[in-house]
């Protein structure tokens, strides 16, 4: 009997290890091709042993949603005072490489204003001798208009007033929309109203049925006085129910609804970042149906990871480009106009960091700003996605070429996706871009990042990204990719 049990043991040994044998011989082979009988697997450049292959699907309709994307839909925001202080001299015509980073994102909307905005006043005069930092004069605006000239047309300027501690200033917005002319998107009248009462500028109760006062007053002085003037708002904070209210009663005065977004706070963690944002979807879904009842587009005037300048080790490193990449194309794809990242001086949030040494560098958000970008997407397919479980993402669209994309992040640091897509033609061939990192443990990486296999040049700003993968299609309308842990894909079709 015991003669019998060894033999049998030692046979379950000998089965199990050829299995192991197998296995592994399997893995090598796939790894080391691109191309099987009957489905394509593609395994990520700078792919690490997967724990688990989750069976993902992703079916795409030839039919499409939502609005057009616009091409000035990425956006940076900054503090106004950022124009006026000399500690941080970014607009300035001869920051080349600052300019060159904004130029990589091709178009988009620089905006100013933020907490600061509330504190800054307009003295209608040139700067001469004073080292204000608490005014700005009409050659700070003009260093302003110089340093947009060299971006070109395709960058549209949001402009922020005071009226927190100040009124508005016919002369102000007067020189403004003369000096930037078409390129002003809209004036902001005050920033995040609702939090006035928290801030000390109102008294506690003030509302929205405070603030639309003051914001009509406001705009019929402005408008009598600079008819071409656009306007947007009500720039809140938090409080959506203001942004219906404003939809419903301001829409003839202003060209676009905004909002402010931050998805946590100084507690946030990076597991938190990477989980499904239910208060950005409720949210967004509140702010879409003001913008359709009104006929007013809407844009996130302001955003980003966590509040108050953001957290070390959260909104500075990789994952907050998975974040920050996933929140565009979701918005995109809900129908806003626009995504504009708070950022400037060296807060840990800033997509575009200045160094101590008066140097300009990129953080991870950056590269999913540059992705979005990249991936040029102009209208919103119907799909249906399958996770699985696994925290995954994808959005489906049309590019300005027509060709049909895939934009699929892979929120999981340890599970790689086998996504299969559907399309509703013969797919004759995928081409895919990779933004990754090749740290050990990706998602809390400050270093290692590629997009396209190439990083921002550290010296003058340039990005030539070239390193990308086409797989040939099977002659269905069906491919079949590896998604790697940690990291998102663009996938272009035919």
């Amino acid at each position: 009997m015991k003669h019998n049990l060894y033999q049998l043991g030692v046979k379950y040994a000998l089965m199990a290890a050829l299995l192991i044998i197998c296995s592994c011989k399997k893995t090598a082979i796939i790894s080391q091709n691109t191309v099987e009988t009957g489905k394509i697997l593609k395994q990520s450049s700078l792919s690490v042993a997967p724990l688990a292959m989750v069976n993902v699907s992703l079916d795409i309709a030839s039919s499409t949603i939502g609005a057009t994307v616009p091409a000035n839909f990425v956006g940076l925001s900054y503090e106004k005072s950022d124009l006026i202080n000399p500690t941080w001299p970014y607009f300035n015509e001869n920051q080349t490489v600052f300019l060159q980073l904004i130029k990589n994102l091709k178009s988009g909307v620089l905006r100013l204003g933020g907490n600061s905005s509330d504190k800054i006043f307009w003295q209608d005069s040139l700067r001469g001798t004073s080292t204000s930092i608490t005014h700005v004069y009409r050659d700070d605006v003009t260093k302003l208009k110089l340093f947009t000239d060299q971006l070109g047309s395709d960058w549209k300027l949001i402009y922020g007033l005071n009226i927190a501690n100040d009124t508005v200033h016919t002369s102000e917005v007067n020189f403004v929309q003369t000096q930037f002319g078409a390129k002003v998107l809209s004036f902001e009248i005050g920033n995040e109203p609702d939090l006035y009462p928290q801030n000390g500028y109102r008294a506690t109760g003030y509302g929205i049925v405070h603030y639309k006062p003051e914001f009509e007053a406001s705009y019929n002085i402005l408008h009598t006085a600079v008819p071409a003037a656009p306007f947007s708002g009500p720039t809140v904070s938090s409080k959506t129910a203001w942004i219906q209210t404003f939809a419903a009663d301001e829409a003839s005065r202003i060209n676009f609804l905004t909002t402010h977004y931050y998805k946590m706070g100084s507690a946030g963690t990076i597991e938190q970042l990477m989980q499904y944002d239910s208060t950005l979807v409720s949210r967004s879904g509140i702010i879409a149906a003001a913008s359709t009842s009104s006929g007013l587009p809407y844009r996130y005037a302001e955003c980003n990871s966590v509040n108050n300048g953001g957290k070390d080790g959260v909104s500075n490193v990789f994952a907050s480009a998975l974040w920050g990449v996933d929140m565009m194309f979701y918005l995109a794809r809900k129908g806003a106009m626009g995504v504009d990242f708070h950022g400037g001086r060296r807060s840990y949030y800033s997509p575009i960091y200045y160094n101590t040494n008066n140097t300009f560098s990129v953080k991870p958000l950056y590269y999913g700003l540059l992705m979005f970008a990249l991936a040029d997407m102009k209208q919103s397919l119907n799909q249906l996605l399958n996770k699985n479980g696994l925290n995954i993402t994808a959005y489906a669209f049309k590019n300005s070429a027509g060709k049909t994309c895939a934009l699929v992040v892979n929120k999981d640091a340890a599970n790689t996706a086998l996504l299969t897509i559907t399309s509703a033609s013969t797919i004759i061939s995928a081409k895919l871009h990779e933004l990754v990192t090749n740290a050990a443990i990706p998602l809390s990486a400050t270093t290692g990042i590629t997009l396209d296999g190439a990083a921002v040049n550290a010296t003058n700003g340039t990005w030539n990204g070239t390193s990308t993968t086409t797989v040939a299609g099977t002659g269905t309308s069906e491919i079949t990719l590896t998604i790697n842990p940690a990291r998102a894909v663009l996938i272009e079709l035919n």
